[in-house]
Formats: structure tokens, C-alpha cells, sequence
């Protein structure tokens, strides 16, 4: 199965925004560009053991209409970003990084996924085929930046 994302640009400035092709419509790529961003840092509905207080929970609004399915976007990566910089909080942010790109092996699209974090960086490869291993690096800004 193929994944289609939107293309972005880069302007001089260093701000990206979406391509639109002569056909004032969205200019697609195959590959995950765009998506694998959203699954990692979209914040997946957390349970009462996350936060007592239901408002506190995250979660997207668009996962209402995948109720039926029983499919939530995104990651739990929401609930560390408290965590300091020790090798265990980033063994689990990692964790938590690759169950929201299990996504992609569920749909068919990819056939592994890794992540790994140093820092504030979230690495990783998504492989599609043994043949197209997509990688990417993201960067994750509360690690490590609070205090006690």
C-alpha cells in the first residue's frame, strides 16, 4: 500500500507551507513527509491513570468520526513532556514514538518502524520495503527543559 502526503516547501525565511500545483489543488508525494509528524506529535486521548482531570486528556477532534473503528491518531509522547533527559524518559519516549508509528504497519504501509531519542531529537526509519526505508528526524522540544 502506498502512502500519498502533501509536498511542503521552504521558504527563504525558513517557514514551510503546502504546494499547490497549477491545478489549484494540493501537490501529493508518495512517502510519509508530513504524516509521520502528525502521528507522533498529534496527543492521542489519555486515560484517567494520564491526568484525573478529563480536560487535561488531549486527544484530536477528528477521532470522533474513527470512533467505530476504534482507531486513535497521534501518541501518548504528550504525558512525558515533564520527563527530564534520563535514558529510561527517553527509552520510553521512544517506546511511546514507535507505538504511534505502529500505524503505518497496521495499514499496510510500512513493515517496520524504529525511533530512537537523543536529546531532543526523535530519529528513526520507517521501512516500507526492504527496498524504500524512509528516515526521519524530529525535533521535540520539552525534553529536558524542566526543572524540579
Amino acid at each position: 500500500m502506498a502512502v500519498i502526503d502533501l509536498y511542503w516547501v521552504q521558504d527563504p525565511q525558513g517557514n514551510f507551507d503546502i504546494q499547490i500545483g497549477n491545478n489549484k489543488d494540493f501537490t501529493y508525494v508518495q512517502g510519509f513527509d508530513t504524516l509521520y509528524l502528525y502521528q507522533l506529535f498529534c496527543d492521542r486521548r489519555g486515560t484517567k491513570y494520564d491526568t484525573a482531570a478529563p480536560r487535561e486528556r488531549g486527544g484530536w477532534i477528528g477521532d470522533l468520526f474513527t470512533k467505530e473503528s476504534g482507531y486513535e491518531s497521534g501518541s501518548f509522547i504528550w504525558t512525558k513532556r515533564q520527563a527530564r533527559s534520563t535514558p529510561k524518559d527517553l527509552n520510553e519516549v521512544a517506546a511511546l514514538a514507535e507505538h504511534a508509528l505502529q500505524y503505518f504497519i497496521n495499514i499496510g504501509a510500512a513493515q517496520k518502524v524504529k525511533a530512537v531519542v537523543s536529546g531532543n531529537n526523535i530519529t528513526g526509519t520507517i521501512t516500507i520495503d526492504p527496498n524504500q526505508i524512509s528516515e526521519f528526524t524530529a525535533l521535540w522540544n520539552a525534553v529536558g527543559k524542566q526543572t524540579s
